[in-house]
């Protein structure tokens, strides 16, 4: 029942019949395996089926994700304390898992260093649950109630990132990110795409799902060569907050940012197709700070929306 739900809600968010499109859908899946979101992004409405065969779909994407990536090795990219253990060497920031081995004392020395962190949880994506909190170190009460919930919980925390000055004319109050595609044979390292995430003003997270805009990177120059777009395909040429141009915009140390992506993408060869998310500059230092890596579905929407 539940597929059968989810089936009516994705046909009425298409435009025409909504029994119409649900025929469609399910025709389509069969047939080429294409789902809803390959209805959304390629607008595969206005299409015939021999043009819609010419994109990367649903069907596809799995097929090339598990030859890369076996789903018995790509879980270290998901689950989020263990993709920190694994990569600790190389995303230079504070973190804390928060089991049952975490004492009161551990966190509250934790946030006396990082009054001001991300909490995330384990369990979700796309920015969903995740929170800020700014602490008083005073506030006994307070910090003593999200430890205990945050234990409870399984949370991840972990230092709170601030943008390089360049990155903050596009948007200063969310995290903008770099997300850079790789694949690799353990050897050589090839850039699939490369592209940047931008927040709007009054967020702080920079996904599609809280507003965010994407727009693609030329991976040889650093600059920003496509329009922005958001999860609904609206284009922007500047950002509808900051009113910063997207195209021709320079993203600030691009050469330490492809040496990070590099190293990152060679430090567990098993997975041969990577997402490398979130590479954030901060302040004026050479410094690039290595978020996290993953291998989920949003990889094809996120090339999809971000390309012209």
């Amino acid at each position: 029942m539940s597929k059968i739900r989810n089936l009516m809600e994705a046909a009425s968010n298409i435009k025409g019949n909504q029994f119409i499109n649900m025929f469609d859908l399910l025709i389509s899946r069969l047939i080429i395996g294409a789902n809803y979101d390959d209805f959304r992004l390629f607008e595969f409405k206005d299409l015939s089926f021999m043009e819609r065969k010419k994109f990367s779909n649903y069907r596809f994407h799995n097929r090339m994700l598990n030859k890369l990536n076996p789903e018995n090795e790509r879980w270290i990219l998901d689950e989020k304390n263990e993709f920190n253990l694994l990569y600790n060497k190389i995303i230079k920031r504070n973190w804390l898992y928060m089991n049952k081995e975490v004492t009161f004392e551990d966190f509250k020395k934790f946030i006396k260093v990082n009054n001001q962190i991300i909490v995330k949880p384990t369990n979700l994506n796309q920015g969903r649950g995740i929170n800020l909190k700014v602490y008083d170190i005073s506030n006994q009460s307070s910090i003593l109630s999200d430890y205990e919930r945050f234990i409870k919980d399984k949370a991840l925390i972990e230092e709170r990132l601030f943008n390089h000055k360049k990155i903050n004319q596009l948007n200063d109050t969310s995290l903008n990110s770099i997300r850079i595609y790789t694949v690799t044979d353990g050897v050589e390292v090839q850039i699939i795409k490369s592209l940047i995430r931008v927040g709007r003003k009054g967020s702080f997270i920079d996904n599609y799902h809280a507003g965010g805009l994407g727009a693609s990177i030329n991976s040889v120059t650093g600059k920003i060569d496509s329009d922005g777009v958001n999860f609904n395909n609206e284009i922007f040429s500047k950002h509808p907050d900051s009113g910063m141009e997207f195209k021709g915009f320079q993203i600030p140390m691009w050469e330490e940012v492809l040496s990070l992506v590099k190293e990152a993408s060679l430090l567990n060869t098993k997975n041969k197709f990577k997402n490398i998310v979130r590479i954030v500059f901060s302040g004026i230092k050479i410094l690039t700070k290595f978020i996290r890596l993953n291998t989920n579905e949003t990889i094809k929407n996120e090339i999809s929306q971000s390309s012209e």
